[in-house]
């Protein structure tokens, strides 16, 4: 069976340069929010930095067309983020230090685990992991944690922090458009 150089929407048929391009669009946009990303928490060790943390997610999304490329450079640049605020939040208190590393870790072996096996388990693990540090985050911001050094305190919204939930947000959003655009038999 001869495969189709067209991809099929609601209201017909879409030419496949047009998807590619398309994502071409997307990808670049994320770039260039990793690269924001890595300006904003790195700002004082120069362009070098994010330079380097562009560089990185542009290869955990190389190789991956669509949703799972979206995906895992979206994963690979918020774990960045929570690398680089790390130190701040050791300083509060060692919980929130060691939460942001693990966040940081997780995300980026996500990254690296969706490149390897690209299934709806990988995919379900992206979403709902996603969703739940979303969530942490609102509880976070509007009734505070019940733990940590002050519990129950509502935390500021800052810059960086919107730029993780934005990611982690389009890395949930991602990987639902993959388990939906994908068929139960396509994936292992």
């Amino acid at each position: 069976m001869r495969s189709s150089l067209t991809f099929s929407n609601v209201s017909g048929r879409i030419p496949a340069v047009a998807v590619r391009s398309r994502l071409w669009q997307q990808e670049s946009l994320l770039l260039i929010g990793a690269v924001g990303a890595a300006a904003i928490t790195f700002r004082h060790w120069g362009i070098a930095t994010p330079l380097v943390v562009s560089g990185v997610t542009l290869a955990f999304g190389a190789g991956r067309r669509g949703s799972l490329s979206l995906a895992a450079m979206s994963a690979a640049a918020a774990g960045f983020v929570h690398f680089a605020v790390a130190p701040e939040h050791f300083a509060e208190w060692w919980g929130f230090g060691t939460f942001f590393v693990l966040c940081g870790e997780a995300q980026l072996g996500w990254a690296l685990l969706v490149r390897r096996a690209p299934g709806r388990p990988a995919l379900a693990v992206g979403s709902v992991g996603s969703l739940l540090l979303i969530a942490l985050w609102a509880a976070s911001r509007t009734s505070g944690l019940p733990f940590g050094p002050d519990p129950g305190v509502r935390e500021a919204v800052g810059t960086t922090d919107l730029l993780a939930i934005a990611l982690e947000i389009f890395t949930a959003a991602s990987c639902a458009w993959a388990l939906a655009a994908r068929r139960p038999t396509a994936l292992h």
